[in-house]
């Protein structure tokens, strides 16, 4: 049977009894920041927005502790839907972690070790001759349209890699670059 392994996962208020936001910038830098409210299609939402000087790394998140066992489970699989509205960084940025919306699950295998799991969204490909890696683990989505992402099953996917899950630690969701609107 299926079942939810993340709480408040339509962002009901109170938010913050489920969820925690964090700001990463330096200090003479405009942070960006998160807001939970209804969309204009009624359906709750939390917003990543930054949108200040260029060239000046940020990130802001949201994270949720799961402390869930998974490794009886046969399938774990993870569903959300993605609205990205505005990235200045091209494809994943120059680190390849810098999307306007992306989601980490941290997790601990079978042999004890910490991993990470993560998967991003953004809309603008890199220009001819400007200097970005290709994007790794991400979806070019639509900008402005709302998309519905369903990942692998990331029991086989993390299997056939080795590392197979034995308990979920935490997910994030963040946005990262210079400006982004997801």
């Amino acid at each position: 049977a299926g079942q939810n392994l993340i709480a408040n996962s339509t962002f009901a208020p109170p938010v913050l009894d489920s969820w925690s936001t964090y700001q990463v910038a330096e200090a003479s830098t405009i942070p960006g920041k998160v807001e939970f409210s209804a969309g204009e299609d009624g359906r709750r939402v939390a917003q990543f927005i930054r949108m200040g000087e260029e060239k000046l790394h940020t990130e802001v998140g949201i994270t949720q502790q799961v402390d869930k066992a998974v490794n009886v489970y046969d399938s774990l699989i993870l569903q959300f839907d993605v609205k990205t509205l505005f990235q200045s960084l091209p494809g994943a940025g120059t680190l390849n972690s810098e999307f306007p919306l992306r989601v980490e699950v941290s997790y601990r295998d079978v042999y004890g070790k910490d991993l990470t799991w993560g998967h991003g969204f953004y809309y603008r490909e890199p220009e001819e001759g400007e200097p970005y890696p290709p994007v790794v683990n991400g979806t070019r989505v639509s900008q402005g349209e709302w998309f519905t992402y369903e990942s692998p099953n990331l029991i086989e996917l993390l299997d056939a890699q080795g590392t197979h899950p034995a308990h979920i630690n935490s997910i994030r969701l963040y946005a990262s670059g210079h400006n982004y609107q997801s």
